[in-house]
């Protein structure tokens, strides 16, 4: 295959500033390889974390750019296993200790590992569910937050408590749960 194709040629959309971009991959289409275009994992990264909506803010973290300090060492290992092994978390802790940036680090690197991920506040999670007038529209929306590899639940307890607000979360998590599939949420709730 190398003699097919320059191996070597760089991807046309980091334009080969990415170390770890590969223009071709090997592909088996009808039990024949082929030689297919791949992205590179940069862009490809870039494109998943731009469709799991992580925050303007927060986009291009990745572990580098956290301090791991001694009030957060504990909830740093627990998001590096988290990542690691597709746990669960929780976080908790005041407005501004760096929750959403922590959460939002999660999706990024599961990005680089090829890993779909999607990011809600409660607010807006809640909001997008009560928009729809189509019952089959919401019903498809409750699929995808119960069925997402990885979904991120920021801000947990700043959303209105009412019985309908209880009964959809408790929904989608208890789905969630039952599935084994990775949430993460945090709250400035214990």
């Amino acid at each position: 295959l190398r003699s097919a194709f320059n191996a070597d040629e760089k991807c046309k959309l980091c334009t080969g500033k990415s170390e770890n971009c590969y223009r071709y991959g090997v592909n088996v289409v009808d039990g024949r390889i082929k030689a297919v275009r791949t992205l590179c994992i940069d862009t490809y990264a870039s494109k998943l974390i731009r469709l799991a909506d992580v925050p303007n803010k927060f986009i291009n973290k990745r572990t580098s750019d956290w301090t791991i300090t001694d009030s957060n060492s504990a909830a740093t290992n627990c998001a590096m296993n988290s990542i690691n092994n597709g746990t669960g978390l929780f976080v908790s802790g005041n407005a501004g200790c760096g929750k959403t940036m922590l959460c939002s680090i999660i999706i990024n690197e599961r990005a680089y590992r090829n890993k779909r991920s999607h990011f809600y506040t409660v607010t807006d999670l809640l909001d997008e569910l009560r928009d729809f007038d189509n019952p089959l529209r919401r019903a498809e929306k409750m699929r995808l937050l119960q069925t997402t590899p990885c979904l991120v639940i920021d801000d947990l307890g700043a959303e209105y408590q009412t019985e309908w607000v209880a009964s959809t979360l408790f929904s989608i998590l208890d789905t969630r749960y039952k599935n084994d599939l990775m949430t993460v949420i945090n709250s400035n709730f214990s």
